[in-house]
């Protein structure tokens, strides 16, 4: 029932281009097609550019799923 969204890199060369977005809302809708109900995932906190985007896509900041407790956790539904 829960899809875990590992890494997500684009070299900084096409950051604010709209690509990150559009590479998640497929990832998203493969999940979809999958039945899953849910997607997590973790990121590091200084990574502010993902986290502001992973917000705009939907995700919200949920506790931590496992034992990287330095990490910050995001989840949507779907």
């Amino acid at each position: 029932e829960t899809a875990e969204l590992k890494r997500i890199w684009l070299l900084e060369t096409y950051h604010g281009q709209g690509l990150g977005f559009r590479v998640i809302q497929q990832l998203l809708e493969f999940a979809r097609q999958k039945r899953y109900k849910r997607v997590r995932l973790q990121t590091s906190p200084q990574q502010r550019r993902a986290i502001n985007l992973y917000r705009r896509v939907g995700f919200h900041e949920i506790p931590c799923y496992n034992d990287d407790t330095n990490e910050v956790s995001m989840e949507i539904g779907l």
